[in-house]
């Protein structure tokens, strides 16, 4: 659905025609969800090679000079989540 204003999309919303979409929480734990395999507040992160490892959590950190410090291969639960993130000019 699209709308043209938030009146409108209030009017549907009143009118009970706003498609909705429902979520499936029976297998919550995406990557966006926090989980019991994280480690318990007041522990460190644990350091390996050039990156980083918390919980279910790696990444690694670069410095470059033409663009600063960039985030790189960053998982979760092993599954790559963003390759790079960099700030650019």
């Amino acid at each position: 659905q699209n709308f043209n204003s938030v009146a409108s999309l209030r009017a549907a919303e009143k009118d009970s025609t706003l498609e909705t979409c429902s979520a499936d929480l029976s297998n919550a734990g995406g990557w966006d969800t926090p989980q019991a395999e994280g480690p318990q507040v007041g522990t460190r992160a644990e350091e390996r090679h050039s990156g980083l490892s918390w919980g279910s959590w790696s990444l690694s950190v670069t410095q470059r000079p033409s663009t600063g410090i960039a985030v790189t291969d960053i998982k979760f639960k092993g599954e790559r989540i963003l390759y790079e993130l960099a700030l650019m000019d």
